[in-house]
This record gives C-alpha cells, sequence and structure tokens, in this order.
C-alpha cells in the first residue's frame, strides 16, 4: 500500500520532493498450521534513503513525518481501528518524548516500534511507562534495545533480529521463555528462508515479518484489511 502526501520539510536546508508516500511490510501470524495477514508496520518513504535520512536522530523529523502519516491513514485506510489488524511505526525515545501528551488518543491498534538507537532516559521512562501496552522495542539484541530495556518498560512486545537466528535452538528457547515473563507478543523480523521460519515457529514467536511467504498456506485476515495493506 502506498499513501500519496503532499506535506514538505527541508532538512539541512534541501526540501524533501514535495509528493511523498508512506508504504507498508505485512506482518504476519504464526498462529496454527497456516500464515495470514496480521499487521503491518508503516514506514515512509520521502525520496532519501533512509540510512541517510535517519544517520543521526532527528527528533522533529520523526515528530513530523508521524503526524503526516498519522492524519494521512485516519483518512485512508480501513484497518485504523479494526479489531482484527495492527500497524506499527518507528519513533526514537526522544520523539516518543515529544508526542507523549498525544499517546493516549491514538488508535488502540496501533502501536510504537521503540528505535534501538536511543537512548532510554529517566524523562523517557516517565513517560512511556504509562503507555507500555502500546509499545515494541524493535530490533531487539542490538543497540538500546535489551534485556535492561524490557526488565524497565516491560512493554507489549519485541522484535527479534536476525542476529539471533543464528544463535543455538538452546540459547534462543531461553531467551523466549524469559522475554515471556514481560511481553505479550514476539516478533520475528527479517525472516527471509524456510529455515528461519520454521526456527521461530518452532520456538513459539507469534508473528514475523520478512520475504519468506510460502504462497500455498497464506490466508488473509479479512479482505477488506489486506486490501488496504
Amino acid at each position: 500500500m502506498l499513501l500519496v502526501c503532499k506535506d514538505t520539510y527541508t532538512i539541512n536546508h534541501t526540501r524533501i520532493k514535495e509528493v511523498f508516500m508512506f508504504k507498508s511490510e505485512k506482518i504476519y501470524s504464526l498462529s496454527g498450521s497456516s500464515l495470514k495477514v496480521s499487521g503491518c508496520e508503516i514506514l515512509a518513504d520521502t525520496g532519501i534513503p533512509n540510512q541517510i535520512l535517519f544517520a543521526s536522530e532527528n527528533t522533529e523529523l520523526e515528530c513530523f513525518l508521524f503526524h503526516t502519516m498519522m492524519n494521512k491513514q485516519r483518512l485512508h485506510t480501513s484497518y485504523v481501528h479494526s479489531n482484527n489488524f495492527f500497524w506499527t511505526m518507528n519513533l526514537s525515545p526522544a520523539a516518543i518524548e515529544k508526542i507523549c501528551n498525544e499517546l493516549p488518543f491514538l488508535p488502540s491498534n496501533f502501536f510504537i516500534e521503540i528505535t534501538e538507537k536511543g537512548r532510554y532516559s529517566e524523562d523517557f521512562i516517565d513517560c512511556a511507562k504509562p503507555f507500555s501496552h502500546m509499545l515494541i522495542l524493535d530490533d531487539f539484541g542490538t543497540g538500546y534495545a535489551n534485556m535492561e530495556a524490557v526488565y524497565k518498560l516491560k512493554p507489549h512486545g519485541v522484535k527479534i533480529d536476525k542476529t539471533f537466528f543464528g544463535s543455538s535452538a538452546a540459547y534462543l528457547k531461553s531467551l523466549i521463555s524469559e522475554l515471556r515473563n514481560y511481553v505479550s507478543v514476539i516478533i520475528a523480523e527479517k525472516v527471509e528462508n524456510e529455515d528461519d521460519f520454521a526456527l521461530m515457529k518452532e520456538l513459539g514467536a507469534d508473528f514475523f515479518q520478512g520475504f519468506y511467504m510460502p504462497s500455498k498456506k497464506l490466508k488473509n485476515v479479512s479482505r477488506a484489511a489486506t486490501a488496504a495493506v
């Protein structure tokens, strides 16, 4: 799904192209014997590679994209308040602090993925903890997204980084068992082949995100939700 926006933003005196889009990456459920599209992550497509756009923390830009995305999503997509579908967006701890007063008014099926690069200040913890039910730690196992962050925030979920896939099954089983004491949802991200999929399913991950999708097993949650994605 692509959403066209006509907002602009100037970064280092260079304007992001006037018309840009948001795109989505599907998130699949691992429940039962079949896959189904259960959610999506919303990503900005500004015409500037993300590794350049977000090479350093830019809270103002993050908040601009968040507000633009939220306004467009609420107007143009059918899954915004769906009970059978969830959607997410990445924000740094500093950006979450900036929008803290808005958190109580966001859709109940929307979750914020906390980026792994930002430091967890005491102000951020105070702001975010009451809303832990709508937070997901992104790229768990890298940067500041670690067990210490899980202990402090007790977020709704974590996204396990692909770097863990090469670890021993015993270690992964122990890790997921420990995570289950604190989080409700575990998402395996960057799942790109059958081995990754089989491992994460065996270990009990709830969802996965990545290029691997056995088409014969795919079952959509609802036509309306997946048509929007």
